[in-house]
């Protein structure tokens, strides 16, 4: 995959983040919580093309994670790793359950993608923002 397509992730996953904290101010939980899903996700994307030129084509999203961890290695991967984990564990309660996500639940998730991205910016090859 060619590298500058890193930047359309990266606004896409900009993208999400606008739409996440305004639902957040609607108190639209779920939309909230599924759109700071998917900034993770983007963001993951955007990162993986910028430094390796490749992303996750695999349905399961857990394997975004697998090549977050085997292929970056960056300061604070780790820690970054552990909450795209939890951005993940959310999406089938968000999508899938009969139940309504609640607002503390979509506030922490929010957070989570909030400081996913941060990381992903700070550590994106200057030419990719």
């Amino acid at each position: 995959m060619k590298r500058a397509y890193a930047r359309n992730y990266l606004n896409k996953a900009r993208q999400l983040s606008t739409a996440m904290h305004a639902a957040l101010e609607r108190g639209d939980w779920d939309a909230a919580g599924l759109n700071a899903v998917h900034c993770g996700l983007s963001g993951n994307d955007a990162l993986l093309i910028a430094i390796n030129g490749v992303r996750s084509s695999s349905p399961r999203h857990a394997d975004s994670i697998k090549l977050l961890d085997s292929l970056v290695e960056v300061e604070g991967v780790k820690t970054a790793s552990t909450q795209l984990q939890k951005l993940i564990a959310r999406k089938n309660s968000i999508e899938y359950e009969e139940r309504l996500f609640q607002e503390l639940e979509a506030r922490e998730t929010v957070k989570n993608a909030d400081r996913f991205l941060a990381w992903v910016i700070k550590v994106l090859p200057p030419e990719f923002k």
